[in-house]
């Protein structure tokens, strides 16, 4: 199948496209509307950070432009089960090969690394590595953001660029299995289906956990079409651990893994991840 309805992610995406084609002001009303029941339906499970700890969060990612979500673990090309972030320590972010926007073009097949400029996504993309789901507060699920902020990039792919990305996707398919450790969904859980299944799914490795990781600059990127360079960027060059400034982790892991952190980086700042989601809840809508 070119995609499996039953995903949540095809589910939902329909009433964001019809959102998408609203009057700008209707559509600002009605996506200002969702946020606000969303910041109703959390407002009592809220984690307990005082307001000098939100300050000190917001100081460190006004230097954050980019944005990288990661995780413990992941399957590597032969299925076996990687310390991801054990080797972002060591080695820091490394280029891999990227198929993905392949649906696009051909030539977007690239050895990079992909970030996005906005915290919340590089979230969905780390909490794909919880070990079968989130445990603690998170400002949202993952498919609620993932489907607001790529709603644009399925309308282009699956109207104007429609031929050429059916054509794309199904010669990709031929040669690689959709739960391969080439797509998202296949490095960090062996049962999806789908690309966006890992985003409700979560990852089936036992004691995986997420990671979201703060970029200052890029040395060198590419040029991306408009229809992806709206929600991501993607770097041709290494990423170096003494580049990175900012590192968010699960409040469980903190004093476990704070102290590895900074026996490699010393000026990296280090947050809960749940702190990141209160600042989110906080200033949704700034």
């Amino acid at each position: 199948m070119f995609f499996r309805i039953n995903n949540e992610f095809y589910r939902k995406l329909p009433k964001q496209i019809c959102i998408f084609f609203l009057p700008k002001s209707a559509k600002t009303k009605i996506q200002r509307k969702m946020i606000l029941k969303l910041q109703e339906q959390y407002s009592n499970t809220l984690p307990n950070f005082s307001e000098s700890e939100l300050r000190e969060y917001e100081n460190s990612i006004r230097n954050v432009f980019f944005w990288h979500g990661t995780g413990g673990f992941e399957y590597d090309y032969s299925g076996t089960i990687a310390p991801i972030f054990e080797s972002i320590l060591k080695n820091g972010l490394k280029v891999r090969q990227d198929d993905y926007l392949v649906i696009y073009s051909k030539k977007l097949s690239m050895k990079s690394i992909s970030l996005v400029d906005k915290r919340i996504i590089a979230r969905c993309y780390a909490d794909n590595h919880n070990f079968k789901n989130p445990k603690t507060f998170r400002f949202g699920n993952s498919i609620f953001w993932i489907v607001r902020h790529y709603a644009k990039m399925y309308i282009l792919a699956y109207t104007i660029f429609a031929p050429r990305s059916l054509v794309n996707i199904l010669n990709w398919r031929k040669k690689n299995k959709i739960n391969s450790s080439k797509s998202w969904s296949g490095k960090v859980n062996k049962s999806c289906q789908n690309t966006w299944e890992s985003f409700e799914k979560y990852s089936d490795i036992k004691g995986n956990f997420p990671v979201i990781i703060g970029v200052k600059e890029l040395r060198k990127t590419v040029k991306l079409p408009k229809i992806f360079s709206e929600t991501e960027v993607r770097s041709l060059e290494d990423i170096t651990f003494k580049d990175i400034i900012h590192i968010e982790i699960p409040l469980e892991k903190y004093n476990e893994l704070s102290s590895k952190i900074q026996k490699y980086n010393q000026k990296v700042k280090i947050f809960p991840i749940e702190l990141g989601e209160l600042f989110e809840y906080k200033n949704s809508l700034k």
